[in-house]
């Protein structure tokens, strides 16, 4: 239950709270128990398109307690019949999951590295403006440049892509999606006094879904389709006015939401080609067999390294850098480092990996928690 939105952090909060299903999903490869049910599914090598999958059916079925056939009585089946029962369940599910995907994860790559380009095209603009004194012929030439690439770009995802894919790309490129999800939030507080949970909330409500994630997206279609003029997505394949007012949107929401600072800007470029590098690692992980455990390692390595380089050459525009790689605001990123104990950046500058790993050993040894050294910043 929400007590009411007061203040960003809250809000924060309460939204890492809320919209949390990838979280929940992805969060089942963190423990053992559900690894080796995902790997009882998939074997431990395969590709990464068929662990998500796994995952999938494994949330589906043990968090959301989806079943095929409802019917059964499992207190008359053996043990071992219930354990066959279930896996065979769970391969159902995995092949409703494979149906309803279909290349959704390939596309969704695609929109990734499309929304990345944009923004690298923008903040080039931006910083060659604050370089050189260009004249208004040439900026408006580099704007146009820009704007026939978005408009390209916009009628190749509505004539080839499903909806959800456009509409999910064009929120986030004018910053819809967060405005929607605090909407949500700050109308749930209006229940606090009911104890209606949010999720309940909107199950309660005409057309709306009883997930929230499902619910933001139903907001985002209708904002979308009222801002800009256009009564369904076929209407939008037949006519350009829509599309020049979205194009517009989005360079002006995007030529404010950068830093001022030219260090700013180049160190949010830089984020952006390290998480390009991200998104090509796991593009070439959905199709070629992996080993998981490998894989992670790999990952965490890489992104370890470009954070720990960036933090060295310059500390100071580390949280822009994080901005960019999380692809979230100045202030969810100070209440993320807040939530691991970090209240100073240039404290965690010169950490020894040595002393650290051997400080984390005997924390397990003496019973010490993580959150009992964050207490000690309140007191």
């Amino acid at each position: 239950m929400i007590s009411g939105i007061k203040r960003k952090t809250t809000a924060i909060e309460t939204t890492f709270r809320y919209f949390q299903t990838v979280d929940l999903i992805i969060n089942h490869f963190k423990r053992e128990a559900d690894r080796r049910k995902i790997f009882e599914l998939t074997t431990q090598e395969t590709t990464l398109k068929d662990l998500l999958v796994g995952t999938a059916a494994v949330h589906l079925y043990h968090n959301l307690g989806i079943r095929v056939n409802e019917n059964l009585n499992l207190s008359k089946l053996s043990l071992e019949s219930t354990k066959n029962l279930e896996l065979s369940e769970k391969k159902v599910l995995i092949d409703e999951v494979v149906s309803l995907l279909k290349d959704s994860l390939s596309l969704e790559v695609d929109m990734l590295k499309r929304s990345i380009k944009l923004e690298n095209q923008i903040i080039s603009f931006l910083i060659e403006e604050r370089t050189t004194k260009i004249n208004d012929k040439k900026r408006n030439e580099l704007i146009k440049a820009i704007d026939q690439d978005i408009e390209q770009n916009l009628i190749e995802i509505i004539l080839n892509y499903p909806p959800f894919y456009f509409y999910d790309l064009i929120a986030d490129l004018i910053g819809l999606t967060n405005e929607i999800k605090i909407a949500i939030l700050e109308e749930s507080s209006a229940f606090k006094d009911l104890s209606v949970e949010i999720e309940k909330k909107l199950s309660m409500e005409e057309k709306e879904d009883k997930f929230i994630e499902l619910s933001t997206l139903s907001r985002l279609i209708s904002k979308i389709q009222d801002n800009f003029e256009f009564k369904s997505y076929k209407e939008l394949q037949m006519q350009n006015m829509s599309v020049r007012m979205i194009k517009r949107k989005i360079i002006d929401y995007n030529l404010n939401r950068f830093p001022i600072s030219l260090d700013g800007l180049k160190t949010f470029l830089k984020a952006n080609h390290v998480k390009k590098g991200i998104i090509d690692k796991i593009h070439d992980a959905l199709s070629k067999k992996i080993n998981y455990d490998a894989f992670e390692k790999e990952m965490l390595s890489f992104i370890k390294s470009k954070l720990i380089e960036q933090l060295k050459k310059n500390p100071n525009d580390f949280i822009y850098y994080l901005e960019s790689l999380n692809e979230s605001n100045f202030h969810e990123i100070i209440y993320m480092i807040n939530k691991y104990g970090i209240y100073n950046i240039l404290h965690v500058m010169n950490i020894n990996e040595e002393i650290a790993h051997q400080v984390s050993k005997n924390m397990i040894r003496y019973n010490i928690d993580k959150f009992d050294i964050m207490n000690l910043n309140s007191e």
